[in-house]
């Protein structure tokens, strides 16, 4: 059986939306009781409410991601699942089907075997009601895929997990909290899986594009212990999934920051004047890690920082020792 965690990107509402779905209601058998007309307000209606929506910086709570409040809020979204649920179960020839569905379903499409009963899906979204948004009504069209369906069988089991700090409002907040977020998960994974005997693979189709070399790395970085996480993704109008198998072949030294335990904890995540080192850190760690580290570590505006691979190992040895708090 599998774990496959999947990254939820905004194509849904961005790129799905803009097709002809009335058309291709029609096409694909889909909500035969209501009228072309009355679909096609509450779908422009749906579209129209998500600018807003996009600007709002609120962090999403649980009822975000409830399929039923954003069917409440928003009827389109109801539409929307049930004609994605629809295409998937029609005649159409399947490359259609991927032009017009979301870059997650088209992707997970090409798993082989297809998903199924044991299979879980983890959809991994930013920290965004409009992200929360596309995880709910994904979620609703893989968890009901009905009968026939070539996107998955029956009974596969989806679970929502947002990725805190990961966002693009703020880079600070997506370097201090969104690789950590993002090993965190991939950990949890990764332990779940060795106590299963399952595969875990990460799907990096959708998402916010800046991360997903940083994702892949962690990935990689945590396939150990006989449980290696395989990363795939699906590439524009390709049939195929490019696929990473996950090996201990990339392997991170963490020596440095088990050698400096108290250092790495002292040092603020936000960084802190250099002038002020002193106070903080001790000599030897200046001079052996801060001092020779420059993959680790950078100054600007005269402040010390760390550096997105220096963020990165410390996300990974954060969540190896436990220490997540």
């Amino acid at each position: 059986m599998r774990i496959v965690l999947t990254v939820v990107g905004l194509s849904l509402v961005e790129e799905v939306l803009n097709k002809n779905l009335v058309n291709l209601s029609g096409q694909v058998g889909a909500l035969p009781d209501v009228r072309p007309d009355s679909l096609r307000l509450a779908l422009q209606r749906f579209e129209g409410n998500l600018p807003s929506l996009k600007r709002v910086r609120e962090r999403p709570t649980s009822v975000h991601e409830d399929y039923a409040w954003q069917c409440q809020e928003r009827p389109g979204v109801a539409y929307l699942a049930a004609i994605q649920q629809a295409l998937w179960r029609s005649p159409l020839d399947k490359k259609m089907k991927r032009d017009y569905t979301s870059a997650e379903l088209a992707s997970l499409s090409l798993l082989e075997p297809q998903l199924s009963q044991g299979d879980q899906v983890w959809l991994l979204y930013s920290e965004t009601p409009v992200g929360a948004l596309c995880s709910a009504v994904l979620s609703e069209i893989l968890r009901q895929p009905g009968d026939g369906s070539e996107l998955c069988g029956p009974g596969v089991e989806v679970r929502q997990r947002m990725l805190e700090g990961v966002q693009v409002d703020d880079p600070e907040r997506l370097k201090e909290k969104g690789l950590l977020s993002w090993a965190l998960v991939l950990e949890a994974a990764r332990k779940t899986a060795c106590r299963t005997d399952d595969r875990v693979l990460l799907n990096i189709t959708g998402g916010y594009k800046g991360l997903t070399p940083l994702a892949a790395l962690l990935a990689f970085g945590l396939s150990e212990g006989g449980c290696p996480i395989e990363v795939f993704y699906l590439y524009e109008d390709s049939e195929r999934l490019l696929r990473l198998p996950g090996s201990d072949l990339l392997h991170f030294d963490l020596s440095v920051f088990e050698q400096f335990a108290g250092d790495w904890q002292r040092l603020p995540a936000e960084g802190l004047p250099w002038s002020d080192h002193q106070d903080v850190l001790t000599s030897a760690f200046v001079d052996q890690v801060v001092n020779k580290r420059p993959d680790l570590f950078t100054t600007r505006e005269s402040r010390l920082e760390l550096t997105v691979t220096g963020q990165l190992l410390l996300a990974v040895w954060r969540v190896r020792r436990g220490d997540t708090a």
